[in-house]
C-alpha cells in the first residue's frame, strides 16, 4: 500500500491547444496527512497543477497530460462522471478570490446548505443540514451571527474563512488551498493559517499550498515543490 495519497507523473500542461507550453516532466508526491506547498513566479502553472488535479482545466482552455494518480486511479483519464464522485467529496479546492465569489444574495447558510445538497448523495433532513453547517462554522471559528449574515455583512478574512468551510463541507481527504490568504492583512493571515492547520489535524487531510509567498511556505508546509 502506498503512502500518498497522490502522485503526479511526469505531468505536462499548455494551454492555446498545446500551443503554449506551462511545464512539463513534473512528478511529485503528497503523502497521507501532508502540507505541500508549491511555490513559484506569477505565470509558472501553479494554479494549473490544482486546476488539473480537480479536472478542471479544460474550462481554462488547459491541456494536461501525464499522470495524477489518486486511490488508484488517473485523475486525468477517467470520466467527468465519475470524476464529480471525487471533486468536493475527497479532493476539494480553496481558489484564488474565492472569498470574492460567494453568491451575494444568499444568506451564508444557504451557500452552505446548497453547497452540500448539490455534492453528496445523502439526503439531508432540514434539522441535519442547519447542523451541518454550524459544524463548519464552528471549525473556521465563526457562529451564528455569520451564518445568517450576507456576504457583504462580513470582512475579508470571514468570506475567506466561509470558502475554507465550503471546501470543507463533505470532509475531503485532501484540500488544495490555492492563495488562500492573498489580499488578507498580516494578522488576518496569520489567524487564517491557524485555523488551518487546527483543522488539519482534527481531519487528519492531507493539503496542498499555493502561493507565491516563501515565507508562509517555509512556515507553513511539511515539504516545497518550486515550480
Amino acid at each position: 500500500m502506498t503512502d500518498n495519497i497522490l502522485s503526479a507523473k511526469n505531468l505536462a500542461i499548455a494551454y492555446n491547444g498545446g500551443q503554449t507550453p506551462v511545464f512539463e516532466g513534473l512528478s511529485f508526491d503528497i503523502a497521507f496527512g501532508e502540507t505541500l506547498g508549491i511555490c513559484g513566479k506569477s505565470g509558472c502553472g501553479k494554479s494549473s497543477i490544482a486546476l488539473a488535479i480537480t479536472k478542471m482545466l479544460s474550462y481554462s482552455g488547459g491541456i494536461a497530460t501525464g499522470e495524477i494518480q489518486y486511490d488508484g486511479r488517473d485523475l486525468l483519464s477517467i470520466s467527468e462522471r465519475e470524476m464529480q464522485m471525487i471533486r468536493w467529496r475527497e479532493i476539494a479546492m480553496v481558489p484564488q478570490s474565492s472569498m470574492n465569489a460567494l453568491n451575494p444574495i444568499y444568506r451564508i447558510q444557504k451557500t452552505l446548505e446548497e453547497t452540500i445538497k448539490a455534492h453528496s448523495d445523502e439526503k439531508f433532513s432540514r434539522v441535519d443540514l442547519q447542523t451541518r453547517c454550524r459544524e463548519l462554522m464552528e471549525m473556521v471559528a465563526l457562529g451564528e451571527r455569520e451564518l445568517h449574515s450576507y456576504p457583504h455583512e462580513l470582512s475579508g478574512g470571514m468570506r475567506q474563512r466561509v470558502s475554507i468551510a465550503l471546501a470543507l463541507a463533505l470532509s475531503p481527504k485532501l484540500l488544495i488551498l490555492d492563495e488562500a490568504t492573498t489580499g488578507l492583512d498580516v494578522l488576518v493571515e496569520a489567524d487564517i493559517l491557524y485555523t488551518i492547520r487546527k483543522i488539519k489535524r482534527a481531519m487528519n487531510i492531507s493539503l496542498i499550498f499555493i502561493t507565491h509567498d516563501l515565507r508562509l511556505q517555509q512556515a507553513f508546509c511539511d515539504r516545497r515543490l518550486e515550480l
